[in-house]
Formats: structure tokens, C-alpha cells, sequence
């Protein structure tokens, strides 16, 4: 895809407004492209978080907008084979998520996430303490995780979804950083390899999975 059409969420917009219309046309039905790497319930709840932002922002699924979300499963053919059926469907926006949907446009990777509790489960088993940037690792067994929240990253891409369909263009919006980020301890985990968790990290954990 060019750039004009993708920034991370993709968008073009157009609108034609009849000249001789008087009358007050009714509002065009706005469709957004969702392309995940892969579908769990984690995945689902950053689909969950973005939709629900943009109905505060009145953006109304099935209403003035059709999102449209596609699940890769992790695999990249078919991430390649919905991200064309997606920019076929002429969106006026989309958004992906993970670097394989990017490349399809776009370094986390699918395969990793998919397969997390078994990652975890041999590092257990090979007595392997882990440390992780996305805390559905360790909702899946991992050790430990320090990174962004990203619940908090999809209500604020509904923000800039919504700025497109107004009009924004998206080659002009500002890239923003992370501001939250979260710590995530699996005690569980750390008493199964025989390892002590600081008070200090359990003090300043965001959670604590016992």
C-alpha cells in the first residue's frame, strides 16, 4: 500500500457533495478495514476497546459506520490474501496490528503471541525465568512484563480513525508515543521455578497474577 493510505492505521477520504443539491444529503455510511494477526480473547478486547472509543466519538457500527475486521490466525498467507481483500472493499480507513499486518503493510510476531503458552510452559520446564513486552504473555505463563497497554493504544486510534473520517489527512497527523506503560508479575510462575519476586517489583507492579 502507499502511504497516502496507511500510517500505522491507513486512511483515505473522499467526499463529492452534488452541486445543485439544496436539500441536506444524508450522512454516508463510513467502512473501516480491521486486520489482526491473529484472534484470542486478548486480541479481541483491543477490537473491543477501539470499537467502543469510536462509539463515544459517534461513530455507531451499523449506523454512519461498517467496520470490517478480518483475523489472520498467525499465518501469513492469509494475513497477505485478507489484507487485499480489505483494500479491495475501498475503506476509508484501516487499521492493522503487528509488524506481518503492516508489511501485508508491515517486532512482534504473531507466531510468538499465538504460541505464548508454550513458550512459557518450556521455559518453565527448562527453569528459565522470562521477561516479555506484552502482558498477554503472561497471562499465558510468562514470568514477568513491562510495556505499553494497549486497550488504552486502540481507544486512542479510534480517536485518530475518527479524525480521518472528518476529513484529517493521514500523512499529516502527528505519530504519537506511548505515555502508560504497565508491569505484569505471574507469581504463580515465579514460586513454580523457585524464584523470589522483590517487594520493591510487587509494590510497583500494575498487577499481580497469583
Amino acid at each position: 500500500m502507499r502511504r497516502r493510505q496507511f500510517i500505522g492505521l491507513v486512511g483515505s477520504f473522499a467526499v463529492t457533495w452534488p452541486l445543485e443539491a439544496h436539500a441536506q444529503q444524508p450522512e454516508r455510511v463510513r467502512r473501516i478495514g480491521v486486520l489482526m494477526s491473529f484472534a484470542d480473547p486478548t486480541t479481541q478486547s483491543y477490537v473491543t476497546a477501539f470499537q467502543g472509543a469510536l462509539t463515544k466519538l459517534g461513530w455507531r457500527d451499523g449506523s454512519n459506520l461498517r467496520t470490517e475486521v478480518r483475523w489472520g490466525a498467525g499465518d501469513a498467507d492469509k494475513i497477505r490474501s485478507f489484507a487485499k481483500e480489505i483494500v479491495d472493499l475501498r475503506p476509508d480507513a484501516i487499521v492493522g496490528q503487528s509488524t506481518p499486518v503492516v508489511v501485508a503493510m508491515v517486532l512482534s510476531s504473531p507466531a510468538f503471541s499465538k504460541h505464548r503458552a508454550q513458550l512459557a510452559a518450556l521455559a518453565i520446564e527448562h527453569r528459565l525465568p522470562t521477561m516479555f513486552t506484552f502482558r498477554h504473555y503472561v497471562d499465558g505463563g510468562g514470568l514477568m512484563s513491562y510495556g505499553v497497554e494497549f486497550p488504552l493504544l486502540w481507544r486512542r486510534t479510534a480517536d485518530y480513525v475518527a479524525r480521518i473520517l472528518k476529513g484529517a489527512k493521514a500523512a499529516e497527523l502527528p505519530i504519537e508515543q506511548p505515555t502508560k506503560f504497565e508491569l505484569v508479575v505471574n507469581l504463580k510462575t515465579a514460586k513454580t521455578l523457585g524464584i523470589t519476586i522483590p517487594n520493591g517489583i510487587l509494590l510497583a507492579a500494575d498487577e499481580v497474577i497469583e
